[in-house]
């Protein structure tokens, strides 16, 4: 897991460096946990 919070961490620097003022939010899921599949979606009313 550490090693995909490294990971998003680099992405999202990428995403601010070249689109500055972008909100970028990020989430990483465990592979193979059910729970992982029924989150509720982002956007929500």
């Amino acid at each position: 897991m550490q090693d995909g919070h490294e990971w998003l961490e680099r992405i999202e620097a990428d995403i601010r460096h070249a689109v500055p003022y972008a909100h970028v939010t990020t989430h990483m899921e465990m592979q193979g946990d059910p729970l992982s599949q029924a989150d509720r979606a982002l956007d929500r009313e």
